[in-house]
């Protein structure tokens, strides 16, 4: 299933941000995700995070929750089949708490929930329908603004 985002805010295409933690900064990030998520974080994480307030799958909060369950199972099969393809990654979707959610972020059962640290120290800056990130052993970070369908995971 491919559904396509509905924000009227600017969306951005192929926004990338790159760079490099200290080690000390990218073992607090592993430390942390540990913490919340439960488990074994790999060298190398693939965050999706979702921001409070932001209304980029809103349209489909007026669709049946038969529907939006399907959608929420698409987006977590296509999370798990690539944490199949690659055992040796970590695989995170993570919401800043709050309660203003749509309901594909609200009812999805494998979103964690940042307790403010994610949001203070990593994902400072809000983007239309959420941030992923890719965080490589060495502590290089790769942000992809904008990223609706979580197409970081596809990016070489």
């Amino acid at each position: 299933m491919m559904l396509a985002c509905s924000s009227r805010k600017l969306y951005l295409t192929n926004n990338r941000l790159s760079g490099t933690f200290t080690r000390g900064k990218a073992d607090s990030i592993r430390n942390y995700l540990t913490q919340i998520s439960n488990e074994k974080i790999q060298d190398t994480v693939f965050i999706k995070y979702e921001f409070n307030g932001e209304t980029c799958w809103s349209i489909l909060d007026g669709e049946s929750d038969k529907y939006i369950a399907g959608v929420i199972q698409s987006a977590n099969d296509y999370t798990q089949r690539y944490k199949n393809a690659h055992p040796n990654v970590t695989v995170l979707r993570i919401k800043e708490s709050g309660k203003n959610f749509n309901k594909l972020v609200l009812r999805n059962p494998k979103m964690i929930v940042d307790s403010g640290y994610l949001r203070q120290n990593v994902f400072l800056n809000t983007a239309t329908c959420g941030t992923s990130m890719k965080l490589y052993p060495n502590g290089n970070y790769e942000f992809m603004l904008s990223d609706a369908h979580f197409k970081i995971l596809d990016s070489k």
